[in-house]
């Protein structure tokens, strides 16, 4: 029975980040283990040790419906397997995410193996490199391009392979997200609770995480109850300190689960940005030319504009060069006359 529990968990953790993996730890370690043991002992038996000093028949039943409207225990149970609940979507998610990247590589694979076969065997086309085939391999190349796949080692130490694909990493937020307002509706819950037994208010006050030894029970006051006769009736609650402790615990884990919950989401967001980042800059510098490239260029281009410009901006030079083509001219028309000594 726990095997399937198992794989769903190791199938969860390879996506997890460290915050992930804390927050596992705490959910299966420090949460459902203390609840189905300690936790059970602890409050199974308070309904019949809850005393009431009153003498008429179901006060005290409706004494400890008011105290305790739901049990800790199941509360903490009950908040156990809601929370398993997202973790079995993301399981499904991935194992779909996984299962369409196994298909598209191995179409991809057995295609391409196909037409390096036909081409070394100097075939036609075929039926196997139609239209529609060669659209089918473009549609699943394209749609296998969105696949990320890397290799992370697990707690045993062996490495294996993790699927990355956007749609985990949306539902991956996503079911963070739905996790972070369950544990925020079950402390309000539990909050809700300890009022309701306490009868103080205030979260952040002392007095409404410590279970009462003595409870004032005001049933009385409305019609038709079975209290009807005492409008204050004194209930004793058993082993007051044992449940103050552990109501302590298990807040502290909430609140931990909480926080790990908003760093594994922070830290994801983080991760993606900068995987966009290193790809726009990988873009940019693949468009951008090389810097020898640039210097040819403009160093041909300085050449090329230099004579030009000079030429424009010193009027003296340009006259000296006329000259100095005139004269040349000049010497090219006379005739060669040998001299001849008189």
């Amino acid at each position: 029975m726990l095997e399937p529990l198992k794989n769903i968990v190791d199938k969860v953790l390879k996506y997890s980040t460290p915050f992930g993996h804390a927050w596992s730890g705490l959910l299966f370690f420090f949460r459902l283990l203390p609840t189905l043991t300690i936790g059970q002992e602890i409050f199974d038996d308070e309904q019949e040790e809850f005393v009431c000093t009153s003498g008429q028949p179901a006060c005290t039943e409706q004494c400890y419906n008011e105290f305790s409207p739901i049990s800790h225990h199941r509360l903490w149970s009950l908040q156990v397997l809601v929370t398993i609940i997202p973790i079995l979507l993301f399981s499904f998610i991935a194992t779909q995410v996984q299962a369409k990247h196994k298909l598209y590589s191995a179409y991809v694979s057995s295609f391409e193996e196909k037409q390096s076969k036909s081409s070394a065997a100097s075939k036609s086309a075929s039926m196997l490199s139609s239209d529609h085939d060669r659209f089918i391999y473009a549609q699943a190349k394209n749609k296998l391009s969105h696949y990320e796949v890397k290799t992370k080692r697990n707690l045993d130490g062996e490495e294996e392979e993790i699927i990355w694909h956007p749609d985990v990493k949306r539902s991956y937020i996503l079911i963070s997200l739905v996790k972070i307002c369950m544990e925020t509706l079950f402390i309000y819950q539990l909050y809700l609770l300890q009022m309701k037994q306490t009868k103080a208010s205030g979260f952040f006050n002392r007095e409404v995480w410590l279970i009462p030894e003595e409870y004032k029970c005001d049933v009385g006051l409305e019609d038709h109850f079975a209290c009807s006769a005492d409008t204050d009736v004194p209930c004793y609650v058993s082993r007051a300190w044992e449940k103050r402790i552990f109501v302590i615990y298990y807040i502290i884990v909430s609140i931990l689960s909480f926080l790990f919950l908003v760093f594994d989401i922070v830290f994801v967001i983080y991760r993606i940005a900068v995987t966009r980042r290193r790809k726009k800059n990988t873009k940019r510098t693949l468009l951008v030319p090389n810097d020898t490239d640039d210097r040819v260029s403009v160093s041909s281009r300085r050449a090329r504009s230099q004579p030009n410009s000079r030429a424009q901006s010193h009027p003296r030079l340009n006259n000296l060069s006329r000259s100095t083509e005139d004269i040349l001219l000049n010497r090219k028309e006379t005739e060669f006359k040998p001299f001849v000594p008189k």
